[in-house]
């Protein structure tokens, strides 16, 4: 949990953006959503006390820019 980093959000970001792109999945939002609930909530129940690498990872617009 702790060598999970911002990089890493940024790679899944994208390979769900191309998945999208590919007609593979049609929301991404959901999936982001899902796993960052997961992360902060062992965050908080192990007191990791690790940062928000999850914040502003969702899409808007299909737009890349917001990562």
């Amino acid at each position: 949990m702790r060598y999970v980093t911002r990089t890493d959000v940024r790679a899944f970001r994208q390979h769900l953006l191309e998945r999208i792109v590919g007609e593979e999945i049609d929301t991404a939002n959901k999936i982001i959503s899902h796993v960052s609930r997961t992360f902060v909530t062992i965050n908080e129940v192990n007191q990791h006390r690790l940062p928000d690498i999850f914040g502003k990872a969702r899409i808007s617009g299909g737009s890349t820019s917001s990562a």
